[in-house]
């Protein structure tokens, strides 16, 4: 979806493979027509000479996704929304270091404990992907501080804060 910025993290591929860093994509998620940018991302692969560095699995389960998680080097979640985004609390808990929006509401979520992006702008995103890639004491201390950042939202927390949500829907107006 344009949301997820797929088609500017190509062109981060693009702008690394052209200074020798040759590295995959793993995306994942519903290829559902509406909004979709699928197609025109491939295509782009296809014409910047990256397309055999992506690779969409469509649909995950929650066993798939753990093992991706822990096969990566990073999550890069370039969304345009936030801050209510589970993938980097996954990341997180599965020692997976975190490339994340700095956009309202993701800094917050994220705090420290991601090297924040700007998703529209595949030249930033090239530059904070080399890092992470090449910084193994940067991806440790991400991952520390992620463990951190999440240990911050318990259950008990967040039943409490649902809790406190539904009471305030049912207030009258």
């Amino acid at each position: 979806w344009p949301h997820k910025h797929h088609i500017d993290m190509i062109q981060a591929l693009g702008i690394l493979k052209k200074q020798g860093l040759v590295i995959n994509l793993v995306l994942v998620g519903s290829k559902k027509e509406k909004w979709n940018t699928y197609q025109p991302m491939m295509a782009l692969a296809q014409q910047l000479k990256v397309i055999d560095q992506v690779r969409y699995l469509g649909y995950v389960t929650g066993e798939e996704i753990n093992a991706l998680y822990k096969q990566a080097v990073a999550l890069i979640m370039p969304t345009g929304f936030g801050p209510t985004s589970i993938p980097i609390l996954e990341a997180w808990q599965m020692d997976c270091p975190v490339l994340y929006s700095n956009v309202r509401g993701c800094r917050e979520q994220a705090g420290d404990a991601a090297l924040l992006i700007d998703p529209t702008n595949p030249e930033d995103m090239a530059e904070k992907i080399r890092l992470i890639w090449e910084d193994e004491n940067l991806r440790k201390d991400l991952i520390t501080k992620g463990k951190a950042r999440l240990a911050l939202w318990t259950t008990k927390d967040f039943r409490a804060r649902i809790n406190q949500l539904i009471s305030e829907f049912q207030k009258p107006i």
